[in-house]
Parts: C-alpha cells; structure tokens; sequence
C-alpha cells in the first residue's frame, strides 16, 4: 500500500528500502513489472535490498561496507569480472563475494 501512494504523485525519484519486505510471493512478482515500467518512463529507483535475484534485475548494483563503496557496476559486468577470477559462470552472489572479499568481519 506505501508503494501504491508513492506512484501515485509520479515522482521522478522512488527510493525503496526493502521494497519486496513483508509481502507474499505473488504480490513479490507482480512488483518487479510496475517498477521496470516506471524505470523505462525515466524514473530513477533506487533500492536498497539484501536479496541478489533482486539486485540481478538492476540496471547497476553498489555494494557499499560502512558507507563506502567496496564494487559497483551492471550485474553482467560484476559477474563478467568474477568470471575471470572463477572460471565458470558465477552467480551474482558468488561475483560479489569473490570481488568484495570479506570486508564484513
């Protein structure tokens, strides 16, 4: 519902913190459409998500540690680079896990 009264002004920013938080999975799926739809009209979106298949549907992740940037880029591109480091095909967590290292200790 905070999301339907989001839209309805269209704004030209929509920040979303955990946008998928709390709701069931069908509900889950049908978001994923109505935010690519507003992206593709120009609305910039940013969202904050622990979740990679979410992060996998972005235009471009930032994995930031204590307020800094650790990666960035498109998704292919991350798991592109891990690639190189890897071998294989790399999911989206395994890119990020091999080009963040562990900076969370």
């Amino acid at each position: 519902m905070k999301l339907a009264v989001a839209l309805v002004h269209n704004p030209p920013i929509l920040l979303l913190d955990e946008a998928s938080a709390g709701i069931d999975p069908i509900s889950r799926t049908e978001l994923w459409p109505i935010l690519r739809d507003r992206a593709n009209s120009g609305v910039a979106i940013l969202l904050a998500t622990h979740h990679m298949e979410e992060a996998e549907k972005c235009s471009r992740i930032v994995f930031l540690h204590e307020g800094s940037v650790i990666v960035s880029g498109a998704p292919a591109d991350l798991r592109e680079k891990a690639k190189e480091m890897l071998g294989g095909n790399p999911s989206l967590t395994e890119a990020l896990t091999v080009l963040v290292g562990t900076p969370c200790r």
